[in-house]
């Protein structure tokens, strides 16, 4: 068998080598191990940047496992010609002995049959090679079935032709086992390509995770942090995430805001306007919205707030929530109306100023031009002897006086009226509706009784202040607010010079003036 040994020599130690090291063939799972990890990983990958290193970690696995499955496949095949190798050595040892079998007295046909049966399986595997074979054994086998002698140029071609045979399929076998052991190197060299890529994609993912939980913690500093209400939340209006503002503004622990949602904390009066406005985002009708709502905080008490809200959308452009900016206004709003009422009222007796009573004067001419049934009347009225007041008691019991002045003319007017202080110690009263002219002297007169009972003032001094006034009834001729003033003031003028504490009635001429 010395031709086996020659002409299997490679392969037989390549195949000793890797029975000898039998953790290398357990190196074929590693890229399965780490096709798995990188195709998890992947899915993961789709919130973060770097697609083009986890494909090319992938091509790597998938071409080590390629690799590894050409090498087992090339290993084989060589396996299978060294097989094929040590069957046609036997075909030559035994072609070479078969005289001596002869010689010795054994059968002929069992020797016979059995080389004939390799023949035939290494004849059809190797059609090529096993063609010289086949012809020399038909020359070998019928000389000695027609002589029974051994022609021995036979056996010598008969032993060529199959060393012919070993050396070519031992040739073969050397490519797949050259394949196999290129195979395996580069198998081996994929893997630890791929398990180095696979290695920088874990620090890359590693930087990433450790970039969004720093993102994460800024997100939720800032949230905690901002000096207004900050919140997330979900289409339904639930709470997502709140801020220590937005808890502190409506005096709810977290975990209650949390249970609830904006419906339940928003006023009845404003959640209509506010749910039209969430519709529309949804709708993308609007990007974002602001509005002035009110809120109703944990005491049940009012909040005034601004309301900053804007939808965030997925990358298919469906809403995924909102996010909502929430100041509390309610003092800037005080602040604000404050500044209003004082700009259109007498910060001293809390009338209002000459400006509202001359728009509110001009809005009832233009209503009786339009509908002249429409009726009004003002009365202009001065306080009598008031500058002895000051005088004598100084400005802060005239001031005293005058706010005492004018609560009482409050009392004896309607609530669709408008009393006004036009100068230091006049008032003027706008009796808008339905007046005439014995109404607005009716009127007139029961204002000069509520100021005829004297006023206690500071240090228990008692003061009385009687006043005079002029009535300028409604009429078709009047175009200006100043017109109206103007007559009134007139007739109370008129009235003061004939008597103090009376009552005049303007009739569109001085001669016309009426006293009552």
């Amino acid at each position: 068998m010395e031709v086996v040994a020659q002409g299997g020599h490679g392969i037989a130690a390549w195949a000793a080598a890797q029975a000898e090291t039998p953790h290398l063939w357990a190196l074929d799972a590693l890229p399965f191990v780490f096709g798995m990890a990188a195709f998890g990983l992947r899915a993961r990958s789709r919130a973060f940047r770097g697609h083009a290193l986890w494909s090319l970690t992938a091509a790597l696995v998938l071409v080590s496992v390629s690799a590894f499955a050409y090498a087992l496949e090339e290993e084989r095949r060589a396996g299978a010609h060294l097989t094929a190798v040590n069957e046609s050595g036997s075909l030559r040892y035994r072609s070479l002995h078969v005289p001596a079998l002869i010689r010795e007295g054994q059968p002929w046909e069992a020797a016979r049959d059995n080389f004939e049966a390799v023949l035939q399986r290494l004849t059809t595997r190797y059609p090529q090679a096993g063609v010289g074979v086949e012809a020399r054994w038909q020359v070998y086998d019928q000389s000695l079935r027609e002589t029974g002698t051994v022609d021995f140029q036979a056996v010598e071609a008969l032993r060529l032709a199959a060393d012919r045979m070993t050396a070519a399929i031992e040739a073969e076998g050397r490519v797949h086992s050259d394949r196999a052991a290129l195979g395996f190197v580069v198998g081996l060299l994929g893997m630890m390509v791929s398990l180095g890529v696979g290695i920088a994609m874990l620090n890359r993912m590693g930087r990433i995770q450790r970039s969004l939980a720093k993102s994460e913690r800024q997100f939720r500093a800032t949230l905690d942090n901002a000096p207004i209400g900050m919140a997330i939340v979900s289409l339904e209006g639930r709470f997502v995430s709140v801020n220590r503002a937005l808890c502190e503004m409506l005096g709810y622990d977290e975990a209650d805001l949390m249970a609830a949602d904006f419906q339940t904390i928003t006023h009845p009066g404003d959640l209509n306007a506010d749910l039209e406005k969430v519709q529309g985002l949804i709708d993308g009708r609007e990007t974002s919205y602001r509005m002035e709502k009110r809120y109703v905080d944990a005491r049940g008490e009012t909040v005034w707030a601004q309301l900053d809200v804007s939808i965030i959308r997925d990358e298919a452009g469906r809403p995924v929530h909102f996010i909502s900016q929430i100041q509390d206004v309610t003092q800037a709003r005080a602040s604000t109306l404050q500044l209003q009422y004082l700009a259109t009222h007498d910060a001293l007796t809390g009338l209002a100023k000459r400006a509202v009573l001359a728009e509110r004067v001009q809005d009832a001419i233009d209503l009786r031009a339009r509908t002249p049934s429409h009726s009004y009347a003002v009365l202009f009225i001065d306080l009598d002897s008031f500058k002895e007041v000051n005088d004598t008691y100084g400005h802060a019991i005239g001031d005293e006086l005058l706010a005492m002045l004018a609560k009482r003319i409050l009392r004896c007017v309607r609530e669709t009226d408008v009393v006004a202080r036009v100068g230091g110690d006049e008032f003027a009263v706008l009796l808008n509706g339905m007046v005439a002219e014995g109404t607005a002297v009716e009127m007139a007169e029961r204002i000069q009784g509520a100021l005829a009972s004297p006023f206690a003032l500071t240090g228990g001094l008692q003061l009385f202040s009687g006043a005079s006034i002029g009535v300028a009834l409604g009429a078709d001729a009047y175009r200006s607010y100043e017109d109206v003033l103007h007559d009134a003031d007139h007739a109370m003028y008129a009235s003061k010079e004939r008597r103090k504490g009376g009552v005049a009635v303007y009739s569109g001429s001085d001669s016309g003036l009426a006293a009552v």
